[in-house]
């Protein structure tokens, strides 16, 4: 069996680090994160401000009651094990307490190394997964380069570039996910990042769906088929999942389900329960005897270890069974309820029913008129932010409203230039072709002047069919119509060749057109003498890789300096991506505007606008995107610009 197969194989080892041990840690995750007072939590905390219920000793003083004391955000809060890594490992033993003057820096190492150690977790999940076979190989080597991550210094942590380490692993999470997936992928289950707060979703058939960081708070999934979903970060508070199957489900953590009030086990088959990777959790025995047949469900209510009823459901998979318990609080809940409401029911609707009722019939009220009549002012008029105030769901939907009409406004706002735009860019022709039309009919414009006339008519003609062609271009581009026919393309011929395509133009400007050395990431212009050649091989389509070039660098030929400035092209690469970079001395990018040189008919410093229909970079923009790729910007110190291509090695999106 080959080596990262062997991994996989015994994966759990890998991970067994990756749980939390209080007692090994400095209540770091007590102090380090801020918090507001919420559902999940009684106080309002900054970051790096100790909780009140922390003892001397780093222990919690409410811990047992944590849930009635208004604190349940910290019953599901998962370090995956971080906090007695900076405690014991990054900074020696050190604690905050008796040596303040790491304080700020352990809470900052510990809020990376959590990200790290969740990464980690991730990693393993993946190494488990049968269909993920084909990438254990780089899935084992990017738990390794993790690993080694998490015993670097406090000064290196700080220094880590914790989003391209992200990037790069939610890459193979992502590739990992999708094989596990393939058998039931549909486009209607792709939900990833939904909002489906509160949807009603019983008994919904999402096999293979994607649900990563989708919004499932307080949905209803009761009986629903959630086999191999795909439930990265997903919110599961107060969602039911009574009865959903939950088999093979995808990086599903254990903070989720508590978050839920639900426990993952497994059940050995005497019936024994066992917490998955050691986590903490109930124990006890529940009866299996009726479930004889694999992928058999069976569900029922038992008396655990910690002496409390617990409802249960267990779908045998071969000699296990997995077990999703949680506590069954119905009756003590029912009794609860019913004692208190009888001795104070009566004197409450008595003493107090009536004027409370009042009170509160105003204050929702009262901000709900003001939304009416904002909301009848909007399509006109527009509408400025309302106050927040009266009951938590009032000031939520107040809260929306704002964002809703805000956002309006800048729509309009975009509409209203868009507009202008097209006025600028379609008068300019028809004056031209007005003109001299007029010009030959009246005879004012005859003999050789007649023929100027018309070919100038004609070259306006031409600008007016570019600038529609190219509004088609966009509008295909974004309804998912490019039609991408991808092969395989070299980098570093790729920029060879444009470059050569574009040599004379630049010659006859003045402009020094130059390919730098192709390079690896983390390697800058020429590898060293005696370095493997870099890779620079992508499958993308040629046609709009070509016209990608072409639209950057006739920008740049059209703001550079004539004659005496430079265009540079580069590529590079890593596991997953190729670069192109194009780079000028020209006058750079107004400050603030590298992400709205995308939009349409944006014109911005006119020393970077030349005569075209300003749809150029948009194209670009789009046109990476279609391959599941991205186009960015920068301005370059003193003075000059680049955009930055990057494109996968295999598109993601083949519209």
């Amino acid at each position: 069996m080959p080596k990262e197969h062997q991994r996989a194989a015994g994966a759990t080892p890998h991970r067994e680090h990756l749980r939390a041990d209080c007692s090994r840690c400095f209540g770091l995750c007590c102090v380090a994160p801020a918090f507001a007072a919420s559902a999940d939590f009684a106080i309002d905390k900054a970051a790096g401000q100790p909780c009140p219920h922390l003892r001397a000793d780093f222990g919690c003083e409410i811990h047992d009651h944590l849930r009635p004391r208004g604190f349940p955000g910290c019953t599901v809060y998962d370090c995956f094990g971080a906090g007695q890594q900076v405690a014991q490992v990054t900074f020696g033993g050190q604690d905050w307490r008796r040596t303040p003057g790491i304080a700020a820096q352990m809470f900052g190492a510990f809020a990376i190394m959590r990200q790290l150690h969740e990464l980690l977790w991730y990693l393993g999940e993946a190494l488990t997964l049968p269909s993920a076979r084909p990438l254990y190989g780089q899935l084992g080597r990017a738990r390794d380069q993790t690993e080694r991550l998490t015993r670097a210094s406090p000064d290196a942590l700080a220094d880590l570039d914790l989003n391209a380490q992200r990037r790069d692993v939610n890459a193979l999470l992502l590739r990992a996910s999708e094989l596990a997936r393939a058998r039931y992928w549909r486009p209607e289950t792709d939900l990833r990042g939904a909002d489906l707060i509160g949807r009603d979703l019983r008994g919904v058939d999402l096999r293979g769906a994607s649900l990563r960081g989708a919004y499932l708070t307080g949905a209803d999934l009761s009986g629903a088929d959630l086999r191999t979903a795909d439930l990265t970060g997903a919110d599961l508070r107060g969602a039911d999942l009574s009865g959903a199957d939950l088999t093979g489900s995808l990086f599903l953590t254990q903070s989720q389900l508590e978050a839920n009030g639900v426990d993952i086990l497994i059940a050995t088959a005497d019936g024994v329960l066992h917490p998955i990777n050691g986590a903490e959790s109930v124990t006890g025995t529940i009866d299996l005897a009726t479930a004889t047949l694999r992928g058999q469900d069976v569900h029922s209510t038992s008396v655990f270890a910690d002496g409390k009823q617990h409802s249960w459901a267990a779908t045998k998979v071969n000699a296990r069974s997995v077990v999703f318990a949680t506590l069954d609080r119905s009756g003590a809940e029912a009794l609860g309820d019913l004692a208190r409401a009888i001795p104070i029911g009566l004197l409450a609707v008595v003493l107090i029913g009536g004027p409370l009722a009042y009170v509160l019939s105003r204050s929702v009220t009262g901000p709900l008129r003001r939304l009416q009549q904002a909301t009848a002012g909007v399509p006109e008029t527009g509408q400025p932010p309302l106050p927040v105030d009266g009951p938590r769901e009032v000031r939520e939907l107040t809260q929306h409203f704002n964002a809703m009409t805000a956002e309006l406004g800048v729509v309009r706002e975009r509409e209203e230039q868009l507009l202008a735009n097209l006025r600028h860019d379609l008068r300019t022709p028809l004056t031209v072709i007005g003109g001299f039309a007029a010009a030959i009919a009246d005879g004012t414009a005859a003999g050789p002047d007649a023929v100027k006339a018309g070919v100038t008519i004609g070259q306006e003609a031409d600008r007016l069919e570019r600038l529609v062609a190219e509004l088609d271009t966009m509008e295909r581009l974004r309804s998912g119509a490019g039609g991408l026919k991808p092969e395989q393309i070299d980098g570093a011929a790729l920029l060879a060749e444009t470059a050569e395509r574009f040599r004379a133009r630049a010659a006859a400007r003045g402009v020094e057109l130059a390919v730098i050395g192709a390079s690896a990431t983390g390697i800058v212009g020429n590898p060293p003498a005696g370095s493997p050649p870099v890779d620079l091989g992508f499958s993308a389509d040629r046609v709009a890789v070509d016209r990608i070039l072409g639209n950057l660098i006739e920008n740049a030929l059209a703001v550079v300096p004539s004659p005496g400035g430079h265009v540079w092209l580069e590529a590079r690469s890593n596991v997953d991506w190729v670069t192109l970079l194009i780079s000028d001395d020209g006058p750079g990018f107004p400050p603030g505007e590298t992400e709205r040189i995308f939009d349409r008919f944006y014109r911005g410093d006119p020393a970077r606008s030349g005569p075209g229909s300003g749809l150029g970079l948009a194209i670009v923009r789009e046109l990476a995107r279609a391959h599941g790729g991205e186009a960015r910007a920068e301005s370059l110190a003193p003075r000059g610009a680049r955009v930055i291509i990057d494109l996968p090695r295999t598109p993601r999106v083949m519209a």
